[in-house]
């Protein structure tokens, strides 16, 4: 499996990198968006984007996708967090076809992600499986033993869903 992961904190990997080999992994590390755009438009090949879904930094390439996904949270009550990864997220879901790259997105704080998704997520709508979903893995729930199949499960999603489709 090919994946590249988009992390400006990518520390925690660390950890997994030998067992990452192990499982014949290959991985490719970009700490901000706009470096995994441009790597993504060079039409690598790959079977998942792993992106850290709370970023520190605010890049303005994103503003449009950002400005959406913080309107989204202030209606929740959380305008105070950070979007740049899933403003990433939103415009591979919005090009998903044209592009047919899956994507997951790791965090710290899972449960706050999950309980905000519903039927107007712009982008896994209301495909959420009891509470919770394959494409948003909690960092805590990583270990070197489970590491790639939970990555494999959340890009068998994107199957499972037929996300990536025909021309829709």
């Amino acid at each position: 499996m090919k994946l590249l992961l988009v992390d400006d904190v990518p520390q925690y990997i660390r950890p997994f990198r030998d067992r990452l080999l192990k499982d014949e992994i290959e991985l490719t590390v970009v700490h901000d968006l706009g470096t995994a755009w441009r790597f993504l438009h060079r039409r690598a090949e790959l079977d998942l984007i792993v992106i850290d879904i709370a970023f520190d930094t605010y890049e303005a390439e994103f503003a449009a996708e950002q400005s959406a996904l913080l309107d989204g949270l202030r209606k929740r009550g959380f305008g105070g967090l950070s979007m740049s990864g899933q403003a990433l997220g939103l415009r591979l879901w919005s090009r998903r076809h044209a592009l047919r790259f899956p994507y997951c997105y790791v965090t710290n704080h899972a449960n706050l992600w999950i309980e905000g998704l519903g039927g107007a997520d712009p982008e896994f709508g209301d495909n959420r499986m009891a509470g919770s979903l394959p494409t948003i893995i909690d960092k805590s729930s990583l270990w070197p033993d489970n590491i790639a199949e939970r990555l494999e499960v959340a890009r068998s999603e994107w199957v499972i869903k037929a996300w990536i489709g025909g021309d829709t």
